[in-house]
């Protein structure tokens, strides 16, 4: 058995790699297996729910109202807002972005 660096498994004999129908040369091959960072996970989890960041600055005073507002109706401070948005496109006759 070698070490190799950080988070290094024992290289398993080829009896052992053939137990578990692993070709021997890739049995625990940290190389070749890139592992996600976080900021990935979350792109990926984001794409597939088809949702995107999109951050604002407001005036103390309209986060306040926002957070009043979610708190009163049970709903998200996110919901609140497409909510909002929907409701004002309808009033104002404006085409959605489909």
């Amino acid at each position: 058995m070698v070490k190799q660096g950080v988070g290094w498994q024992p290289t398993p004999s080829a009896s052992q790699a053939s137990l578990y129908n692993i070709p021997f040369n890739h049995f625990f091959c940290k190389d070749k297996i890139m592992a996600q960072t976080q900021a990935q996970i979350q792109k990926k989890s984001d794409e597939k729910r088809g949702v995107k960041l999109c951050s604002f600055k407001f005036h103390k005073e309209t986060i306040e109202l926002l957070n009043h507002a979610a708190e009163q109706s049970g709903l998200s401070k996110t919901a609140l807002l497409a909510a909002a948005l929907q409701e004002y496109a309808e009033k104002h006759n404006l085409n959605t972005m489909d």
